[in-house]
């Protein structure tokens, strides 16, 4: 066989394989996770500042679950600063968002927050090693105007 003949079946060949891969992959997803994702808002919050975090869970799976979702947020400390929980109905193929918030004040230190969700299929009181999905963001505080702590 000529080369010019084997470009267009290498060419078909690649296309049909890069068509495939994302069939591939999909059939290898847990589903029974649900698909985590994480948003804040204001994009730079400054002291004083209420920051809005925005959660959605994704269900790709053919059946209505019910998850476990536990989102946290961390400052400098080990501790995390805020915590929500929450059992949630996600029907099939379909996402659900929710939202909770983190009031800052002068006192709150500036610097960088870090924003940790964990999900699992079930119901709550929440299972301490259950999760199987998870989603991470971060933000800076930033100092407001009146008040910059060194």
């Amino acid at each position: 066989m000529s080369i010019s003949k084997k470009r267009p079946l290498l060419a078909a060949a690649l296309t049909l394989s890069l068509c495939a891969m994302p069939f591939l992959h999909s059939t290898v997803r847990a589903t029974t996770c649900g698909d985590l994702g994480l948003f804040a808002f204001p994009a730079s919050p400054k002291q004083g500042d209420t920051v809005t975090v925005f959660v959605s869970l994704t269900n790709n799976a053919a059946f209505d679950p019910s998850f476990v979702v536990v989102t946290e947020l961390f400052g400098q400390l080990i501790e995390p600063v805020a915590t929500d929980v929450r059992a949630i109905d996600v029907p099939a193929n379909s996402t659900i968002a929710f939202q909770f918030t983190f009031q800052t004040s002068s006192e709150t230190p500036p610097g960088s927050y870090e924003i940790f969700a964990q999900s699992y299929q079930g119901t709550l009181p929440a299972c301490g090693n259950c999760f199987c999905s998870h989603a991470s963001m971060h933000f800076t505080l930033e100092c407001n105007s009146n008040n910059c702590n060194p």
